[in-house]
């Protein structure tokens, strides 16, 4: 992956942490595709307006972290597999834990001009779990 892509996809990453860990609406507002759709967890899917009302809900968040993403590049969209890590309350209840992410992402400016960054298409999340034994 070009550097330069990869410093902006980090960068988006960064951002989107800080924004997830501090409830910043109008900050997540400006990382997210309009047609942007987030999985969570235990498989429920939350269109963009739901996204940013989950902290207006009575989503939480003490700490939040995107790591260990390994991205790849095919036909100008990004998708990176991570780790979520979170400790975090919904509606007073605790929702901690370390989640599989996967990330889409696609160019924030118009195909054929100058590269202005990325904005984050999709999450997808899912427990991680141990692996089952073999048989």
């Amino acid at each position: 992956m070009m550097d330069t892509t990869q410093k902006q996809l980090d960068s988006l990453v960064a951002a989107i942490s800080r924004a997830e860990a501090g409830g910043d609406v109008e900050q997540l507002d400006t990382m997210l595709a309009p047609d942007f759709a987030g999985v969570g967890p235990a498989g429920f899917v939350l269109r963009r307006d739901q996204w940013m009302e989950r902290f207006a809900n009575g989503l939480v968040n003490e700490s939040f972290e995107l790591a260990e993403l390994d991205w790849r590049i095919h036909d100008g969209v990004a998708v990176g597999i991570g780790i979520q890590r979170q400790r975090t309350t919904y509606q007073g209840h605790r929702n901690d834990g370390n989640f599989r992410v996967s990330l889409i992402a696609v160019p924030s400016a118009p195909s054929g001009q100058p590269d202005g960054g990325w904005l984050l298409l999709g999450v997808h999340l899912s427990p991680i779990m141990a692996r089952p034994p073999q048989a």
